[in-house]
C-alpha cells in the first residue's frame, strides 16, 4: 500500500460585500494511505475528454478534518488538483475518493 502526504483543501463562504458570498480556502496538510488507485478510460464524445479517477485516499482523521467534512473540496496530489466527491467516515481514519480534476478556487487564485 503506497502512502500519502499532501495538502487537502477545505472551502468556507465568506462575505465579500453585501449579499456576495465566496469561498475562501484552506489547505492543511494530511499523512495517509493510497488504497485504490485506478483511471477509466472510455470513448467520449468531448474533443478533449475529462480525465475519470477512481482513487481512494485514506486520512488520519483531527479535529479539523472531523470538523469540517462537509467543506473539502479537493486533494493534492501527483501534480494536481483532485475533488473529493465522496467521504467515508471509519475513525479514526477518513476515506476520501477522488473522481476528476479540480478547477475551482485556491489560496493563491486571485
Amino acid at each position: 500500500m503506497a502512502k500519502f502526504f499532501g495538502d487537502i483543501g477545505f472551502a468556507t463562504q465568506v462575505q465579500t460585500s453585501p449579499g456576495i458570498w465566496e469561498d475562501k480556502i484552506i489547505e492543511k496538510q494530511y499523512y495517509g494511505d493510497i488504497f485504490r488507485e485506478a483511471r477509466r478510460f472510455g470513448g467520449s464524445d468531448e474533443i478533449l475528454g475529462s480525465i475519470n479517477l477512481s482513487n481512494q485516499i485514506s486520512v488520519i482523521a483531527d479535529g479539523y478534518i472531523t470538523d469540517n467534512v462537509q467543506n473539502l473540496r479537493y486533494v493534492r496530489w501527483l501534480g494536481g488538483l483532485w475533488k473529493v466527491s465522496y467521504v467515508e467516515l471509519k475513525f479514526p481514519r477518513l476515506v476520501l475518493e477522488m473522481t476528476g480534476v479540480y478547477n475551482g478556487p485556491t489560496p493563491s487564485s486571485p
